[in-house]
């Protein structure tokens, strides 16, 4: 793409040549850090746990474990473990004690399987959320790309998502800080590096009714659009070049067919 525009020759910023080192971008997308659920469940597993240690270590006993009274403080934290696992099925119900101590017992009892419950249950959806993802990729047919979500992308989603709230849009962006997207605006969202054939794959040009370039990097924008008419000769392409020179010598270039479809600003 630098070559076709000529601007390869002025240095702006150097970069390897051919696309990048291939990535699976969806597969980057849901490595995402734990939010506040996961600290909830963890407040919860260190409560649940220490109200069950605090009973056992406060003379409840159990149906089918009478002597866990005078067992010592090792073996009342192994049995408020096994709560998380296996629900006090191995020792059975509270059944003497302190009337408070035997509450707070039952409330261990109840909690502690619906806490493993909901970290299996998420464990499993961010397993299986990257085969979701490549269905919703390979299922997209007239959709529109937008690549960068920065100040102006984001500008472009809100103004595209009030004039057209069905069209499908695919996100393309580094940042997994605007994981939120996804669920605000009912877009999918791709993180990866769009100059890399995973990605570019993954955008599924050849399908797609436009592309939206936005990054705040100008070749970065005039190599993916030359790539994107390249690959589709409906498609429609809109690249952002903040360069006011670069802009002026993607203006004058030799006319071309491909290019023409690209329209700067």
């Amino acid at each position: 793409a630098e070559d076709r525009w000529g601007v390869g020759a002025h240095g702006r910023r150097d970069r390897p040549s051919g696309p990048a080192k291939a990535t699976r971008p969806y597969t980057r997308a849901v490595r995402r850090p734990y939010g506040a659920g996961w600290l909830v469940r963890v407040g919860l597993f260190i409560l649940t746990f220490a109200i069950a240690l605090i009973a056992f270590r406060n003379g409840v006993t159990v149906s089918d474990r009478p002597s866990v009274e005078g067992a010592g403080v090792l073996a009342h934290i192994y049995y408020s473990i096994g709560l998380f696992v296996l629900a006090g099925l191995d020792i059975g119900v509270p059944e003497d004690g302190p009337v408070g101590m035997r509450g707070m017992l039952w409330v261990a009892y109840f909690l502690a399987p619906l806490i493993t419950t909901s970290v299996v249950i998420e464990g499993a959806v961010r397993l299986f959320r990257p085969f979701s993802m490549q269905r919703q990729l390979r299922s997209l047919r007239g959709h529109v790309v937008i690549v960068g979500l920065g100040r102006v992308g984001m500008t472009f989603l809100e103004v595209l998502r009030e004039h057209d709230r069905s069209v499908r849009v695919l996100i393309v962006e580094r940042d997994v800080a605007h994981k939120d997207v996804s669920e605000r605006f009912g877009v999918i969202h791709v993180c990866g590096d769009v100059r890399s054939r995973a990605t570019l794959e993954a955008m599924r040009i050849e399908h797609a009714r436009a592309v939206v370039l936005l990054t705040s990097d100008d070749l970065t924008n005039l190599e993916v659009a030359w790539h994107a008419v390249q690959a589709s000769p409906k498609v429609k392409v809109l690249a952002h070049v903040a360069e006011m020179r670069l802009r002026k010598l993607v203006s004058h270039s030799t006319p071309n067919a491909a290019l023409e479809r690209v329209r700067v600003f």
